[in-house]
């Protein structure tokens, strides 16, 4: 019987949600039955070496590939730069939202001078919203269409005529948690028969092999409480609100040690931040690490301080790992914990988030490390359209 031929399409390889519930689809599926490849408008980031080598890697044509990736100097690609800077710079004139922006710019200007990829695939799933899904329902041939959310649609901008005409195109609409489903279908009603929570991915026996036996060399400087974050470093994961968390909790003369794993836009003003608050002897923030599950199960509490999330892998990771978790209140949060049952749900603020820290130091909840390996087959089946 003949392998069902899938194409992923992807932004870029970078670390991310979406990227990493990527990474772990691709390394927990048969290839025994399907033929897997992977488009990604930017052929690049760190997670890049973590792609199977059973995965064909696809490379985008010459125009397209010069509009969102670094490329060789040539007439037609330096062309190709004057009209990605020129429709960018008119189209921020219009919409200050990027996500919109982007939108236009496609509609307006990249979607006509795209190539086709030139192939057929019995189905192509844009694992992103936005630009992986224009480019992969105009200039991709395929029998099925899948596209993903991987947030919450009310918390972002988006050109929602725009959107419109790409959800009615695909067959198959997937987001990552019940919440998730309930705003797509608020938003866009009509597309509610075909959307779907498929839930991200993950291999326990993968974790837990990339977790180790060994601590961090950070932590083996300090016995103490010891505190993770993991995610990067942007105004949504709330680090502005941990860093006056850890402003009360010195105060009041806790013990411990705090370390965001990540990085992004808001560095120099989280560093700020630290510095006039006179917290960097107890917060630490150390940058991206491609395996953050040693970060993750030698710490005593993980703490995701969001201001809203789809649904969180990294709460995903640290249950297999048998973590404490500390989540404040966003709008998904009870889809994943249970508050005082296997962690601690607090006020989306630097009080609530501190309160919530000595709780979880006094009254520690027991976690049991979850065993069961998860299989992808019928992920796989929903997507390709064979489940029942």
């Amino acid at each position: 019987m003949a392998k069902h031929n899938i194409l992923f399409v992807c932004a870029s390889m970078k670390v991310g949600g979406a990227e990493k519930s990527l990474v772990n689809l691709l390394n927990m599926i048969d290839y025994e039955k399907y033929s897997v490849s992977l488009l990604l408008l930017q052929k690049q980031g760190a997670l890049m070496e973590q792609i199977p080598a059973s995965v064909t890697i696809i490379d985008l044509p010459d125009r397209a590939r010069a509009l969102y990736d670094d490329v060789d100097y040539s007439l037609t690609n330096a062309l190709m730069k004057v009209i990605k800077y020129i429709s960018t710079g008119l189209e921020r004139i219009k919409y200050r939202e990027y996500d919109v922006l982007r939108a236009h710019r496609w509609t307006d200007f990249y979607k006509e001078k795209c190539e086709s990829l030139g192939r057929k695939y019995d189905t192509v799933v844009a694992f992103h919203s936005g630009e992986s899904t224009y480019y992969s329902f105009d200039k991709i041939d395929a029998d099925r269409y899948v596209t993903y959310f991987h947030t919450d649609i009310k918390n972002i901008k988006i050109a929602k005529e725009i959107e419109r005409l790409y959800l009615n195109k695909a067959d198959l609409i997937v987001t990552i948690s019940p919440k998730c489903v309930e705003s797509i279908c608020e938003v866009f009603p009509e597309f509610a028969t075909k959307t779907k929570c498929l839930e991200n991915p993950s291999s326990a026996r993968l974790i837990k092999k990339m977790a180790g036996d060994t601590a961090p060399e950070e932590y083996r400087v300090k016995s103490t409480f010891i505190i993770v974050s993991v995610g990067r470093l942007i105004d949504i994961k709330g680090y502005d609100m941990v860093v006056d968390a850890c402003k009360i909790l010195k105060q009041k003369g806790i013990d411990f040690q705090w370390y965001i794993v990540g990085e992004g836009n808001e560095r120099k003003k989280l560093e700020f931040q630290i510095k006039e608050n006179a917290v960097d002897d107890c917060i630490h923030l150390i940058g991206l690490r491609l395996n953050p599950y040693p970060y993750m199960k030698f710490a005593n509490l993980l703490v995701q301080s969001s201001r809203y999330e789809g649904k969180s892998m990294v709460l995903d990771e640290a249950k297999i790992l048998g973590k404490q978790i500390l989540v404040t209140n966003y709008n998904s949060a009870k889809d994943q914990i249970a508050d005082g049952k296997d962690g601690y749900i607090c006020e989306m603020s630097a009080e609530g988030i501190a309160e919530g820290v000595i709780k979880a130091m006094k009254h520690p909840v027991a976690i049991q490390s979850e065993e069961y390996e998860e299989s992808v087959d019928h992920y796989m089946q929903i997507l390709i359209g064979e489940s029942v």
